[in-house]
């Protein structure tokens, strides 16, 4: 799209939205992920939220994936519900690069991390049927958590409720031997409120050797200490004996057969199994109206046993930090400034053994890899209304991260080399939010920030693994971005933004074989887009909403490793065009009924643009009824995914050797269950 045209439309959507602005209720949304407590439509940044209706209801809760497509400039996939693969999400273009984990992203749970000091972010842990709320910053403002932050997601769990003692039990099953049990038990006794969840799931996987099971436990409570402080604990266990990788497979391998797996990866048995342990807390108090802190604090232990097709990963990682944050309030006139200053301290200490895989077993010792990462930040974060109408915000971060390692080669010669790395930035971010009208909220912004390699992309280089890549850089990026948030009637919410993401630096991968990527520098990239949002109700207890982005993500300035300049090229792993549209009608407390259309463009696979996987559209059906039985509530619910069994890619490998780019989507399946409440 021209820049004329870009920006026309955007003006256009513009002048409609404040055209049609009337004086209506905002959504009741407060978010947190900008580290102070505003309204989604206060915001004076682009961020969405998806609430427990639409994360819990009728839903089977397998991975993130499924409920983060409702959000525009999210673009989620399952990766063929492939649970020996976390699930691959991108925010205006961040996380493309990720071969597993979540990359590029900064990624919570009530407040504590799930991403590591060094940018890489495990979401397998994540048990969904816990979650209540889940928000998303995509803009400049997210440039202030360090050094994974091209985006922020932040998933908030349930508490216990009112009453003392509350109960509820799903049970769900499904094609491709899917069954999942959940249990929660929660409650509020005078000052101290609890939930505790309990999750079982097993599938055989609609991929041959794709055969999955996993356990959660998660427990959260919160004590009121007086009337302006409260302690909240958390424990988060986790356990997956086994999840088989299919791997994989090649265009030719696809269109023949799209459940096989691929040869290499079933021969050799690629496969994992994890197991993970975290506690965390989360300390608040309230010094005056205007003057409160935060502390928070984890500690977690992750023993992690990986089978690609040529290599086995064994690795113990201990994690652990503190973060500290201070809220103030002053008056400056009539006019109020709110500042937040902040320390973050994560840490990652890692134990890694590489062996050969020889016939799916444990062969001859390749490596031994001891390393440390230290990362620190200190920010600060204010935010001033110069009038009723006009505020601005704005704040800047000192980051600091420290990669140490100790490698030992052992096969075929003796290596050992030690060596560290260190990358350090400030960055900053200006955001100004202006409402010509109650009901209209325009707002434009801009953020510098940064993205550091994780540590098993410095240890993995052209020649393989071998202490720490020292010419991998950090990339650096300016994130632009503009838009308009309008109430147009009661009942009907408008979001629209255009955003222009630039950088320097771009980690880029390459595969050295199945399983193993290393990582090499792109010059200079762009992504710029549109994001529209709008929820909708209509006449009769009906409903709709609709999240669509168009991105064009192109390599502005970069050569190669094969000494091809591939300048004007498509950033593989990024469509286009996607697009979530969900109508349904609710005519009762009791009932539910939606139709939901998933759509993605064309991807290419590889940095030359030679291999691609075809766009998709997807319809999803749902529905749920509530019975009342002797005072207690039984909701039975189905849900059917991809109605018309479409064959399609859900997302590629990008640069795989092999031509290995297609992880293919799951056809026509089902979920039946029931969930009781007592």
């Amino acid at each position: 799209m021209k820049g004329k045209g870009f920006s026309g439309i955007f003006f256009l959507i513009v002048f409609t939205g404040i055209s049609l602005a009337q004086d209506a209720q905002a959504p009741p949304i407060v978010i947190t992920a900008t580290r102070e407590r505003k309204s989604l439509f206060e915001l004076s940044t682009s961020a969405g939220t998806v609430e427990k209706e639409n994360i819990q209801t009728a839903l089977p809760n397998l991975q993130p994936a499924d409920v983060l497509s409702r959000i525009p400039g999210v673009y989620a996939q399952d990766r063929g519900r492939n649970f020996a693969q976390d699930a691959k999400i991108i925010i205006r273009g961040f996380g493309a690069r990720t071969q597993f984990g979540v990359r590029e992203i900064k990624l919570f749970w009530d407040g504590v991390p799930l991403t590591m000091a060094d940018g890489q972010g495990d979401i397998d842990k994540l048990d969904m049927s816990f979650i209540k709320h889940v928000e998303v910053l995509k803009g400049p403002l997210a440039v202030l958590y360090g050094n994974s932050a091209g985006g922020i997601i932040y998933f908030e769990s349930e508490d216990g409720g009112l009453k003392p003692l509350s109960t509820g039990l799903k049970i769900s099953g499904g094609s491709y031997g899917f069954h999942k049990e959940n249990l929660k038990v929660g409650g509020q006794i005078e000052k101290f409120n609890y939930m505790l969840g309990l999750t079982s799931l097993y599938t055989t996987g609609f991929r041959d050797h794709s055969s999955a099971r996993r356990n959660y436990a998660n427990l959260k409570t919160t004590i009121g200490i007086t009337d302006r402080s409260s302690l909240t604990l958390f424990i988060h266990l986790f356990d997956e004996p086994f999840a088989k990788d299919p791997g994989a497979l090649t265009k030719t391998e696809f269109e023949k057969d799209s459940k096989q797996a691929a040869p290499m990866y079933k021969a050799n048995d690629a496969r994992e199994n994890i197991q993970n342990r975290e506690i965390g807390f989360l300390y608040q108090h309230e010094l005056s109206q205007n003057q409160s802190f935060k502390i928070t604090g984890y500690f977690g232990h992750r023993d992690f046993t990986g089978y690609t097709p040529v290599i086995v990963n064994d690795f113990g990682r201990d994690y652990y930090g503190v973060g500290l944050n201070w809220f103030s309030k002053f008056r400056i006139g009539e006019r109020s400034l709110e500042t937040t200053l902040g320390l973050d301290t994560d840490f990652m200490k890692e134990d890694r053994s590489n062996f050969q895989n020889v016939n799916g077993s444990k062969g001859t010792l390749q490596y031994t890899q001891n390393s440390n990462v230290k990362n620190v930040g200190l920010y600060t974060l204010m935010s001033f209304d110069i009038t009723k109408s006009l505020q601005l915000s704005g704040g800047a971060r000192y980051s600091k991260v420290d990669f140490s390692a100790d490698y030992n080669r052992f096969s075929p010669s003796l290596l050992l080399v030690s060596g560290d790395r260190s990358f350090q930035f400030t960055s900053w971010a200006l955001t100004m939010s202006y409402k010509p009208l109650k009901m209209v909220n325009l707002y434009a912004g801009v953020g510098r920030g940064f993205i550091t390699p994780t540590l098993i992309e410095l240890i993995n280089s052209p020649s393989g693994p071998g202490g720490l890549n020292q010419n991998l850089k950090a990339s650096k990026f300016y994130n632009y971005e503009a838009g308009i948030k309008t109430l147009l009637a009661s009942g009907t919410y408008l979001d629209t933004s255009i955003f222009l993401v630039r950088t320097s630096d771009e980690l880029v991968p390459k595969q050295l074989f199945p399983g193993t990527n290393y990582y090499v520098n792109a010059g200079k990239t762009e992504r710029r887009g549109i994001e529209f949002y709008l929820t909708h109700e209509l006449p009769f207890n009906l409903y709709t909403m609709l999240a669509y982005t168009y991105m064009e993500a192109t390599f502005k300035d970069f050569i190669d490793t094969d000494g091809i300049n591939k300048s004007g090229k498509k950033i593989p792993g990024i469509p286009r065009h996607t697009l979530f549209c969900e109508f349904g009608w609710k005519p009762t407390k009791k009932f539910l009924a939606s139709v939901d259309v998933k759509y993605a463009d064309k991807v290419w696979a590889d940095n030359s643009n030679t291999a691609s996987a075809e766009s998709y559209t997807i319809v999803n059906l749902k529905s749920l009824y509530r019975f009342d039985i002797f005072g207690y509530s039984l909701d039975a619910f189905f849900r059917i995914e991809n109605l018309f069994d479409k064959k399609y890619v859900t997302s590629v490998v990008p640069n795989a050797t092999g031509g290995r780019y297609y992880e293919p989507g799951p056809g026509r399946n089902y979920y039946v269950g029931m969930a009781l409440n007592f």
